[in-house]
C-alpha cells in the first residue's frame, strides 16, 4: 500500500515527517506538530486598524494593519517551514539517499562505522541480519539503477542502510524507492522488503539467542555469577554455559564466539541480583533449580581451586533447595 505523500508534512520541532492530520508529533510529542496558528490575530489586527481608521486615528490603524502583516508573513513562514515536498533535494525523506551523500568506508568487522551509528542509530535498537539483495532502485531524482547491497542491521524503519558493491561504499536506500529486490544468493523475488529481512532476522542463530536470553534469564544469571565470582569468564566455563544455552534454544549453530559476546554485554550479576535470580527459579521450577546448581558445580569444578563467592553461592542454592523441599 502506498503513502499519499501529500498528506505528510514535517513537525515543526523536531522535523520528523508525520501525518498532516496528526494532533501530536509520535517522535517528539510535540502537542503543535503544525506550530502555532496565528489566523485570529491577523483578523483581529484588520478590524481593529480599520475601526481606528474610521474614528480619525490613522496612526493606530496603519500599526495594526502593519501588525496583521507580520503575523501574516510569521504565519506563512510556520507553513512552510512543515511542508513536506518528496521531490526537494533538501527534504528529510531524501537527503540520505542520494549517490553523492557522505560516505563511511567498510571497516574490517563489516559492521557500522562509529561516524554511522552517531548519524543515523542514536534511538534506534539493531536488528542484525544477514542479507544480500539485488535491486532496482530509483533515487531521489528519477535515476534508476542496478545494484546489489549487503545488509547487516535493520531497525524496520523506512530506510535501509546497507554496503552498496556499485558504489563500494555504505548508503541509506528509501525502502518505498526500491522498485524490485531479489535475494543475491538464492534467487528468490521479494516483494516486501521489510517483512522479509524480520522472517530472515527469526531464523537466524542471533533471534535465537536472543530468546535463551530472555526465556532462561535466572538461569543464565545464576550460572553467569558464578562463573565471574573470581572475576574470570574461563574458555571451559562459557563452554558449559554455552552448551546449556544451545539446549534451551535447540539450535547447534549458537558458538561460544557469539554467545560470549552477548555475556559481555550484560552486567555481571550482583550478589544481590544473583539471589533474587535464585529465588525466582525456585519459584517458577524447583527442578530447574536442581539441574541449575549441578551445572554450577560443574563450572566450577574446571578449576583447581573454589573462589570463597563459588562456595557461598552454591551453599545458597543448596539451602533454597532444601527449604522448599522441607516445606512440600
Amino acid at each position: 500500500m502506498e503513502t499519499d505523500l501529500s498528506q505528510l508534512r514535517k513537525c515543526i520541532d523536531c522535523k520528523s515527517i508525520i501525518s498532516k492530520n496528526a494532533e501530536t508529533c509520535p517522535q517528539c510529542g510535540s502537542k503543535k506538530p503544525g506550530g502555532e496558528t496565528f489566523g485570529s490575530w491577523i483578523i483581529s489586527a484588520l478590524i481593529l486598524g480599520f475601526m481606528l481608521f474610521d474614528i480619525g486615528m490613522p496612526w493606530w490603524g496603519t500599526l495594526c494593519i502593519a501588525l496583521s502583516i507580520i503575523f501574516a508573513i510569521a504565519q506563512w513562514g510556520i507553513w512552510k517551514s512543515t511542508q513536506y515536498n518528496p521531490t526537494d533535494n533538501d527534504s528529510d525523506l531524501n537527503r540520505h539517499d542520494k549517490d553523492k551523500e557522505r560516505s563511511f568506508p567498510l571497516n574490517k568487522k563489516n559492521t557500522y562505522p562509529a561516524q554511522w551509528k552517531e548519524k543515523y542509530w542514536e534511538t534506534i535498537q539493531d536488528t542484525p541480519v544477514d542479507a544480500s539483495l539485488h535491486i532496482d532502485y530509483c533515487d531521489a531524482n528519477g535515476e534508476q539503477s542496478e545494484r546489489v547491497i549487503r545488509i547487516s542491521q535493520y531497525d524496520g524503519s523506512c530506510y535501509l542502510p546497507a554496503f552498496c558493491e556499485l558504489r563500494n561504499d555504505y548508503r541509506t536506500f528509501r525502502i518505498d524507492r526500491i522498485l524490485q529486490a531479489v535475494d543475491a544468493n538464492t534467487g528468490e523475488v521479494i516483494k516486501d522488503v521489510p517483512s522479509y529481512l524480520l522472517a530472515k532476522y527469526k531464523s537466524s542463530p542471533e533471534y535465537k539467542l536472543n530468546l535463551v536470553l530472555k526465556k532462561g534469564v535466572d538461569i543464565i544469571k545464576i550460572l553467569y555469577y558464578v562463573s565471574k565470582a573470581d572475576g574470570q569468564l574461563r574458555k571451559e566455563e562459557l563452554h558449559i554455559i554455552g552448551n546449556v544455552i544451545r539446549k534451551i534454544a535447540k539450535d547447534d549453530r549458537l558458538t561460544d564466539i557469539m554467545i560470549k559476546k552477548e555475556l559481555n554485554k550484560m552486567p555481571v550479576p550482583s550478589p544481590q541480583a544473583f539471589k533474587l535470580a535464585v529465588n525466582r527459579l525456585s519459584k517458577k521450577n524447583l527442578k530447574n533449580l536442581i539441574v541449575t546448581r549441578k551445572i554450577a558445580e560443574n563450572i566450577i569444578g574446571t578449576q583447581k581451586t573454589v573462589h570463597p563467592l563459588e562456595e557461598e553461592a552454591l551453599t545458597f542454592i543448596s539451602k533454597k533447595i532444601k527449604s522448599i523441599r522441607a516445606n512440600d
